[in-house]
């Protein structure tokens, strides 16, 4: 579930959450979070391939997101913590941790190089790593066509055109903010447990 709110006006340093909220109740919610959002940073791994199905997904940072950028606050309209990581704002990246979480088939943007002519072809027989940019889908992004990089820019005396898809891509759940919750959950009851009899004692004094 995407969470569309203004997260950093509801952080529990927040004047409007210690004044909706009582001291005590505030701590445990605050404690709870913690618990819950270390969980599920150091459920995930940074490594180059994609975890099994239904284990945590690896992390790979990147200038626009990064699974573990793990942000909570307090939800007055449903009186809990809402917590997860913070949704990019680029298109291709802003659905990242939902479809890790709950898995789901998603639309990918793909283009490749096909080639034209005889000229083209013979050329690409004899060189492989020129042959190798050809026929090859490769994922478009949020791009109309590919930037064309210092390696990938094929001579101009080739004749190709560029073909682009949209495929359907099944992927699996790999979970992570659920599993952080049910390890941690058990510790819930004791982060209230005695506080608010002591709160009264102390008002009684």
């Amino acid at each position: 579930m995407d969470v569309d709110i203004q997260l950093k006006e509801w952080f529990f340093d927040r004047e409007c959450v210690i004044a909706a909220m009582e001291h005590t109740k505030r701590q445990a919610f605050w404690k709870a979070a913690t618990y819950v959002r270390k969980r599920a940073m150091t459920s995930m791994r940074r490594q180059k391939k994609a975890s099994p199905p239904g284990r945590p997904p690896a992390f790979h940072d990147t200038a626009a997101i990064s699974l573990r950028t793990i942000w909570y606050g307090y939800d007055r309209a449903r009186d809990a913590v809402v917590i997860g990581p913070i949704r990019s704002n680029s298109s291709k990246y802003k659905h990242v941790p939902r479809t890790h979480e709950f898995g789901e088939v998603a639309p990918v943007k793909e283009w490749r190089f096909v080639p034209l002519g005889e000229a083209t072809e013979k050329r690409l027989k004899k060189s492989k790593k020129l042959a190798n940019q050809f026929n090859r889908w490769m994922n478009l992004g949020d791009k109309a066509f590919p930037n064309m990089s210092a390696k990938t820019r094929l001579p101009a005396d080739l004749q190709y055109r560029q073909d682009t898809r949209i495929r359907n891509v099944k992927y699996p759940k790999r979970p992570f903010m659920k599993p952080a919750l049910l390890a941690e959950r058990r510790k819930f009851p004791h982060l209230f447990k005695g506080k608010l009899r002591a709160k009264v004692k102390a008002r009684k004094r």
